[in-house]
Order: structure tokens, then sequence, then C-alpha cells
């Protein structure tokens, strides 16, 4: 069987001298690269299709490596952020086709995310005779369905009607649909798309080479992956880690607040995550707790990220959609 995984840049190397960063080390990345070892193990031929130069949310991890016997069949031109609404199709159906040639037809398209793949993959099942596995994971690809939110995303509420009918044909073609969550599945069969299965994000595991090191904070400190954006790790501390995507949906500024008004003797605020967004983020209680070395903030690769769940004496969410302060959760060791 010929698997085609078609996804998000979820492994750092180097291609022909040529940097490719992983894109996102969030639920696509934990996803996608747990599916690619599983396949390979079954002994399925296994092609990884990927944007060979993607945009935000990125970063390097030099002891990260593509798994051998997979077949790396990447697209070229993807230029905007992790969901651009202009991305190439040509190059993509080029990276398709150029996965046929090599591995002589496919069998299975697995696509961890909806948008905005969805709707192409979905149009070219008959053409290349593939089954299409479509996952729902959260982030724009359940709301798509929601003309509201189309109309305000694309300030043009004379084609959201359309825009959402286009959309929710990707489902309705494909052979499998997955969601992350039953409220998920909830919220887009409101809006009349159907999901076979809840499909959990797995939790972060090790899949580098070889057993898995012995995790402490000292050893997660000095580790190459682990990339400082602002102050640094204190090994003697313990650790508060709020988790996720460096942007201001993820409310680093609640977590700061919250870590600052506790009053911690003893303790670190860690922000782990990946993304562009920090120049508005570092003023306030997080300015003053990272001069103080009472916070720091982290990018961590895919290959690690578990290990600093490990590592942590406490965690601290606070990027759920009502934010101030009913969804904050704390958890503690």
């Amino acid at each position: 069987m010929h698997l085609l995984v078609m996804g998000k840049s979820a492994y750092s190397r180097v291609i022909d001298k040529t940097p490719v960063p992983i894109t996102i080390a969030g639920h696509t990345a934990q996803f996608m690269r747990p599916l690619i070892s599983y396949a390979l193990a079954r002994g399925m031929a296994v092609s990884y299709a990927y944007p060979l130069r993607p945009s935000g949310c990125l970063m390097l991890d030099p002891r990260d490596a593509v798994p051998d016997g997979v077949v790396e069949v990447p697209f070229n031109d993807l230029s905007a952020q992790k969901a651009p609404l202009h991305i190439g199709w040509l190059s993509v159906e080029a990276s398709l086709r150029q996965a046929v040639e090599r591995q002589g037809g496919i069998d299975r398209v697995f696509l961890p995310y909806a948008f905005p793949l969805a709707p192409l993959l979905a149009a070219l099942k008959e053409k290349y005779g593939y089954r299409l596995a479509l996952f729902l994971r959260g982030g724009d690809g359940y709301q798509w369905p929601d003309p509201r939110w189309v109309a305000e995303t694309l300030g043009d509420a004379g084609h959201a009607q359309q825009v959402c009918g286009l959309y929710k044909e990707s489902p309705a073609a494909a052979d499998f649909v997955g969601v992350a969550s039953k409220w998920l599945g909830d919220v887009v069969a409101g809006h009349g798309v159907r999901r076979h299965a809840v499909v959990e994000s797995p939790a972060a595991m090790w899949l580098g080479a070889g057993p898995e090191p012995s995790w402490d904070k000292a050893r997660f400190s000095v580790d190459p992956g682990v990339v400082r954006r602002l102050g640094d790790l204190d090994v003697s501390k313990k650790w508060v880690l709020s988790a996720g995507r460096i942007h201001p949906d993820k409310h680093l500024d609640l977590a700061a607040d919250i870590f600052a008004s506790a009053g911690l003797d003893g303790w670190q605020l860690v922000l782990s995550g990946v993304g562009t967004g920090l120049d508005g983020l570092a003023t306030g209680s997080l300015a003053e707790l990272v001069a103080k070395g009472s916070a720091c903030v982290l990018e961590v690769p895919p290959r690690i990220v578990h290990a600093l769940f490990q590592v942590s004496d406490a965690y601290l969410q606070t990027s759920l959609p009502s934010g101030r302060p009913s969804s904050t959760h704390a958890r503690r060791r």
C-alpha cells in the first residue's frame, strides 16, 4: 500500500544545502510524525508532501531528520502564513504526481488538517484513484463551514455562502473524516459537515533515533533544538509551563499576569511555542518577569516537546476561546 501524507513541514532538515524548517510544533506536527512512523512500521510505502519554503511559525532543529524510507515530494511556492488562501495548486498537484511516478500509484492520501488543501485533494481523487482521509484538528479548519466567520474573515459577505459550500464539498467527498474532539465534531455537524470518528491528537512522544535519553532540566536546557526567544531557563527553579503558538490569541500576556500575581518564589514561568508574534507581547508583567529571571520564552521542536512536559512542575493553560479569566486552568504536580 502506498500512503501519501500531505501537510505542513513537520521535520527539520537540509535539502540540497537549503534549510527546511519545521512549520509549527503543534497538533499537526505531533499527529503527522507518529502517523508516518506507524505506516513505515507496517511496511507501507510512504510519500511525504510539504511546503519547501514555508513562512511564519518557523524553527530549525539540528538533530531532527525525516525517517529513513520516506519519499519526499515537496511543493515549492507556499509563501504566506500557515493557512494561505493563494497556495499554488499546480505546484501541489505536481508534488502529488511525482509521488505517483516514484511509487507507482497512490492508494491513500492523509491530510492532517483541512484548510486550505482539502478542496484540491478532494477534486483530484478520481483523477489519481486514491482514497482520502481528512482530519479537522481545530484552528481555521472547522470554521470555514460557518458563513458568518467566513464573511468576517474575507470581508465579503456576498461570497461567504459560496465559499462555505465549496469547502463543505471536501469532507463530503472524503472517504474518512476525523475530528480532534467530540466538541469539534458537534460544531462542524451544526454546519452540515459529517464526521466518521473522533481522532485525538496523540500525546507527544520521543521520535528520535535510538533509545530516548533520561530527561531532566539540565539535559533539556542544553539541547540544541531549544531556542531562547526571551530570557533563559533557570534549572535551579521549579517551572510553570504555558505552551502554544507565540501569538496574541494564546494569551501569553495573561499567563504572565497570573504568574506575577501569584508571587511564587523559586518558580519560573516557561512560555513555550513557535511563532512570529512575540514583538507585542514582551511588555508589562512578562517584560518585568524576564528582567528578574522569573520568566523565559522558548521555541521547542516536535522532537523533544514531550520532554518539556516531563521536566516541568506545573502547567498553566490560557489559550481557550474565552480567555479571561474563566478559561484559565492550572495543573500542578
